[in-house]
C-alpha cells in the first residue's frame, strides 16, 4: 500500500538519507491534528497518564480526552522564558505510578513562539527515554506540522497505518501536491515553500 504520492516518497527518502534518519518511517496525514490523534490512538489506552505543558493546543488536550486518557498532567512553563519546567517533568517521571505513557512538548511554544534550547530538549528526550515514556514533539507553523510528515519508529508504522486506514485513509491529493511543492522548496533551499 502506498499512502502518499510517489514523488513525495522519493524526496522523503532523499531527506532521510541526507539527514541520517534511520529506524524511522514517514506517514502523510491530512493535517497536524490527525497526525496527533493517530499517535494518541496508537500509543495511549483508556486510563493512561500523559504530560503536557502550558500553553498547549486545546486540540491535543481533546485528543487525550476523547480516547479515554484520564490523567492529563499539565506542567507549568517558566513565566519569563515560557520554557517547560523540566525539573517538574523529571519528578513526575520518577515518582508517578504508573509513569505517564506520553509527554507532549510544543516547540516553538504556542502562542509565544519561544524556542526551547537544544540542551533542554535533549534533557527532556533523555528523561522520557529513561522512564520509558513516548516523547511527542509538536512543531507548530512549519512544513512538518502541516501533516506532511511525522518521523516515527519503524515498529509503530504498521499500527499507525491501522489507525490511518479507519479515518481518512490518506491525505487529500491537493494537500499532497502542496506538500510536494513545499518539500521541493525545502530540498532546493528555497524560501518559496
Amino acid at each position: 500500500m502506498i499512502d502518499f504520492l510517489l514523488e513525495i516518497g522519493s524526496i522523503l527518502l532523499q531527506l532521510r538519507t541526507e539527514n541520517k534518519l534511520t529506524k524511522s518511517s514517514v506517514m502523510v496525514t491530512s493535517g497536524a491534528n490527525q497526525a496527533f490523534v493517530n499517535l494518541v490512538l496508537t500509543l495511549c489506552d483508556a486510563g493512561d497518564s500523559v504530560v503536557m505543558f502550558a500553553p498547549y493546543y486545546f486540540n491535543s488536550y481533546m485528543s487525550f480526552q476523547m480516547t479515554g486518557v484520564t490523567d492529563i498532567l499539565i506542567g507549568a512553563s517558566n513565566p519569563e522564558t515560557l520554557h517547560p519546567d523540566v525539573d517538574w517533568l523529571e519528578k513526575v517521571l520518577q515518582e508517578n505510578n504508573p509513569i505517564p505513557k506520553l509527554v507532549n512538548v510544543v516547540n516553538p511554544g504556542n502562542p509565544s513562539g519561544a524556542f526551547i534550547p537544544k540542551p533542554m530538549l535533549q534533557r527532556i528526550s533523555d528523561l522520557c527515554r529513561d522512564a520509558g515514556a513516548w516523547l511527542v514533539l509538536t512543531i507548530p507553523m512549519s512544513l512538518w506540522n502541516d501533516g506532511v510528515a511525522c518521523r516515527i519508529p519503524d515498529g509503530l508504522h504498521a499500527q499507525l497505518l491501522k489507525v490511518q486506514d479507519n479515518i481518512p485513509i490518506c491525505a487529500s491529493i491537493i494537500g499532497q501536491h502542496l506538500a510536494l511543492y513545499s518539500l521541493e522548496a525545502v530540498q532546493n533551499g528555497s524560501e518559496k515553500g
